[in-house]
């Protein structure tokens, strides 16, 4: 699958450049993450059953459960171009398009783990709420949100930067690059009046960026248990595992192995975002 290149405004240099967007190509930093969730979320010696990706690319992490023996899996992905482009043939059928905000429930079972990396800040905020229902509906017992997140302090200039209301249809704007030419992308993307000092927002898909405390409030208003001392034996274990030593607090993203990166953003950017701040690992349960 060819790369595929976006423009972007950049603030700092204050003009626009070109952004190469990652694709998932079969990165084994999956295989440690999964080992460890079952370390925290099950009892000794026992693996996932079954577990549902709510935005499974190409197939990445779903490739890896097969790889540890996992034999239920399922997976859903925007993106028709990824679900036609599976990483590997054994894959074909278990990732469908769409998004857990207008998913069928009634087509799936519960499964033992649902997992979404990078998912609930790509989705707008007004759908938040369906798709934490759907992410309940498919899940026995445990969901895992790997979030980007924002300080506290940080979030106010951001608030009315991307969001669609409730009803209003995918109808952005197209933005005019320097040399005159359409960014016809941002109305690919659903972007609602964007300004370009949050281009690069759109260029990654960050639509809701929130701090913590508001995606706590959002998982327990929806019925969910925040497991507090999960999330802090998650951690721990996380530091303590070779795979994740150097890596922010949080972050879901071991740095070995690592043969690709499921989505390739040049580090050095991040801070010119206003306000971006550390992803964190939600651990919740879903009480029965």
């Amino acid at each position: 699958m060819k790369p595929e290149i976006r423009q972007y405004w950049d603030p700092e240099m204050r003009e626009i450049r070109e952004h190469t967007v990652g694709a998932d190509g079969g990165w084994e930093g999956y295989a440690p993450i999964l080992r460890l969730l079952r370390g925290v979320l099950m009892p000794p010696r026992t693996m996932f059953g079954s577990v549902f990706d709510l935005r499974a690319r190409r197939g990445g992490l779903l490739q890896q459960c097969q790889n540890l023996g996992i034999e239920d899996l399922h997976g859903l992905d925007p993106d028709r171009r990824n679900t036609s482009a599976v990483l590997d043939e054994s894959l074909d059928g278990l990732i469908e398009v769409g998004t857990p905000e207008t998913a069928d429930v009634s087509v799936y079972e519960r499964h033992d783990l649902v997992i979404g990396v990078e998912s609930l800040e790509r989705t707008f905020a007004v759908d938040v709420d369906p798709a934490l229902r759907f992410a309940i509906s498919v899940a026995e017992r445990w969901i895992v949100f790997n979030v980007l997140t924002v300080p506290e302090d940080r979030c106010e200039e951001m608030l009315e930067a991307v969001k669609r209301e409730e009803g209003a249809p995918y109808d952005g704007e197209t933005y005019t690059a320097l040399d005159g030419s359409d960014l016809e992308w941002v109305e690919e993307l659903g972007a609602a009046d964007v300004p370009l000092s949050h281009m690069w927002q759109m260029v990654s898909g960050l639509v809701t960026v929130q701090p913590s405390a508001w995606w706590v409030d959002r998982f327990e208003e929806a019925g969910l248990v925040v497991r507090w001392d999960l999330m802090a034996k998650y951690e721990i274990e996380r530091r303590r595992s070779g795979h994740f030593r150097d890596i922010p607090a949080g972050s879901l993203q071991p740095n070995h192995p690592q043969t690709a990166v499921p989505f390739a953003i040049d580090p050095g950017r991040l801070d010119q975002l206003p306000g971006w701040g550390l992803d964190r690992v939600f651990i919740l349960e879903v009480e029965r």
